[in-house]
């Protein structure tokens, strides 16, 4: 019911939007905990949310795939375990987000950097999740979809940093009012 709502449109399933905004709301889910409540509880809300995630994702390869009940126990828990990285990215966005420039290069930066950092996490998960099904499925790519998951991830990190480069420049510079400025010529 509230599946069917939100499916994409006939036609619709592979297209860029489609498939950013689908990475976009993954890191979202991942990142409220951590922004609502902050500290350690959020980083263990994302790492449980995380840990669901790559689990889920592993058993539901495994069983697409036809995989036996021991099989999709297996990578299930070997998909836990890489989950744990989906929420390693927010930690940069934290980091990060301390900086006190806002000269255009720094802010440049902190997003080119950000969006390395999520693009690589999302590489690096994707070839784990084939690694895992290569354990029933010795068909499968090590390396399959791997540029697709990095260039969506570095997309959304990028994004996110740049939002969070715009909203919040007051507060990262200790409550200055420095705007961000051309470097003078």
């Amino acid at each position: 019911p509230a599946q069917d709502y939100l499916k994409a449109d006939r036609g619709l399933e592979d297209t860029v939007p489609r498939k950013f905004a689908e990475a976009l709301g993954s890191f979202a889910a991942m990142a409220a905990p951590t922004a609502l409540s902050g500290g350690l509880a959020g980083f263990a809300a994302a790492g449980a949310l995380g840990v669901g995630a790559g689990a889920g994702e592993a058993s539901e390869r495994a069983r697409a795939y036809g995989a036996s009940e021991e099989e999709r126990s297996k990578a299930s828990a070997l998909g836990a375990a890489i989950g744990v990285t989906e929420f390693l990215p927010l930690g940069f966005i934290k980091f990060f987000g301390q900086a006190t420039s806002q000269s255009l290069l720094d802010v440049g930066r902190r997003t080119l950097n950000q969006a390395g950092v999520e693009g690589l996490q999302e590489w690096a998960t994707n070839v784990a999740q084939n690694a895992i099904e290569q354990g029933y499925n010795p068909e499968q790519d090590t390396f399959e979809g791997g540029k697709e998951a990095a260039g969506y991830g570095a997309g959304v990190g990028g994004f996110v940093r740049a939002v969070v480069e715009l909203i919040t420049p007051r507060r990262r510079t200790g409550g200055q009012d420095k705007q961000l400025a051309l470097p003078a010529p």
